[in-house]
């Protein structure tokens, strides 16, 4: 989650989670559309997310990097005539 911004769920199916306690809280409505609109709004906000995500990725491996690299040099000083 740290990474991506989204949860696992939300990158494979598309969209949110409920959780139980907000399907007791539903009024029983449920929206009806056509399959086909349903489908393309589903695959586009799955590329959105994707897109999204691969991009928080990006920003977080280079957010890591940066720490490694900070935690490695403070502790590489060598000498002429040191032991590696």
């Amino acid at each position: 989650h740290s990474g991506t911004g989204y949860s696992p769920n939300e990158l494979m199916m598309g969209r949110r989670l409920r959780a139980p306690n907000e399907l007791l809280r539903a009024s029983g409505a449920t929206q009806v559309g056509v399959f086909a609109e349903y489908h393309r709004a589903l695959v586009r906000n799955m590329a959105t997310a994707t897109e999204a995500a691969k991009k928080a990725l990006v920003k977080d491996q280079l957010r890591r990097a940066r720490y490694y690299d900070r935690q490695v040099r403070a502790h590489n000083e060598f000498a002429v005539g040191d032991s590696v």
